[in-house]
């Protein structure tokens, strides 16, 4: 089932390595809560993934989605998208992308990543 995140369901992401960018870039909760939105997916009482605001600014979101490797490929991204927002999509992998074209987004070219950790 989908839920609006709340400050429990935060909690809960920030515990699970696999879910926690679902909180945001930076991880701040009351930054956040102020800008942004998420909607998470329980299997019971148990995580399976989510969709949420990673960054925002005032044109709107780049919306994060991660699900849990038992859950994939079941529908837990859609509940992020808010009418009153432009969401950016960021795909970083082909099935991202696909995920983004089925939900109406259009592709607008390739660009150069650089990751450091």
């Amino acid at each position: 089932t989908l839920h609006p995140m709340d400050g429990a369901l935060y909690a809960r992401c920030r515990q699970v390595q696999q879910l926690s960018d679902l909180c945001g870039c930076d991880g701040d909760e009351a930054a956040f809560f102020a800008h942004g939105l998420g909607v998470v997916a329980l299997h019971g009482q148990g995580l399976a993934g989510g969709a949420s605001a990673y960054a925002w600014d005032d044109a709107g979101i780049e919306v994060e989605i991660d699900t849990l490797p038992p859950f994939r490929r079941q529908g837990v991204a859609a509940g992020c998208l808010a009418a009153h927002r432009r969401v950016h999509w960021d795909a970083a992998n082909p099935i991202s992308a696909r995920l983004a074209e089925r939900l109406g987004f259009l592709p607008r070219g390739e660009y150069e990543v650089i990751e450091w950790r």
